[in-house]
């Protein structure tokens, strides 16, 4: 029951293009010393919906600030990203953050729990943020808890759990949405091999209800999971 409810969430957020995520001509700098360095020249790139994409190359390539383009957090010094037939440049302020918490499932490097927040209020987040509340998305917090091996330590602030728990909370709470798009920055650095499984057995479940995953990482079990593999050293050129 709760698989269709997420499924048929994950569908009704999608549009009917057959891309996920298309981008055109886009150029990404930083200003260093006052001065504009490009970090990303992309001159076309689509993710079609339902793919598993794998970010790979060196530390300081661009595999984060990518995923931040598309997710909106970033504004590229130009060119165009569609997202579920959605152009981000038409959106800002409070429309573009909806329109993100609507569509994307973030995995941060750093987590950016809510520190004050336990570990269930976390997870809670992207459903509280869309409006989602009652025993179904009650019960949908308490499976993904559960999967991820963290029910006795539910009601923990995120500073009293290790780094690989706080891990954990940060891939539940992007997936506890149902955003067709997930976002994932290194999500199984911290990770045991037994942890590791468990989070790639819940990137499965949401390719299985359609979604779409692009994951940034170094850990070499990623690209046997990926079904496409790209390497950002070829947009940094």
């Amino acid at each position: 029951m709760l698989s269709h409810i997420l499924r048929r969430i994950i569908l009704d957020m999608a549009s009917n293009s057959p891309h996920a995520v298309e981008i055109e001509n886009l150029s990404v700098e930083y200003f260093v010393n006052n001065k504009p360095r490009r970090i990303l020249s992309i001159p076309e790139l689509k993710i079609s919906k339902g793919e598993n994409i794998l970010l790979i190359g060196p530390s300081g390539i661009g595999k984060t600030t990518l995923l931040s383009v598309i997710a909106g957090l970033k504004r590229p010094a130009s060119g165009r990203i569609i997202v579920n037939a959605t152009s981000l440049s038409e959106l800002n302020g409070h429309r573009l953050d909806l329109f993100r918490a609507k569509t994307f499932g973030i995995v941060f490097q750093a987590f950016n729990l809510i520190e004050s927040s336990p570990v269930r209020r976390n997870i809670q987040l992207p459903l509280l943020l869309t409006g989602r509340s009652g025993s179904a998305a009650d019960l949908w917090v308490t499976t993904l808890i559960e999967k991820i091996g963290l029910k006795e330590r539910q009601w923990m602030l995120p500073p009293s759990l290790s780094v690989g728990e706080r891990q954990r909370v940060a891939v539940a709470r992007a997936i506890a949405g149902g955003a067709p798009i997930l976002l994932a920055d290194e999500p199984t650095s911290n990770l045991d091999k037994e942890n590791s499984e468990i989070i790639l057995q819940i990137f499965k479940e949401h390719l299985e209800k359609g979604g779409t995953l692009m994951t940034a990482s170094h850990e070499e079990e990623m690209k046997s999971f990926a079904g496409r593999v790209i390497d950002v050293r070829e947009f940094s050129k």
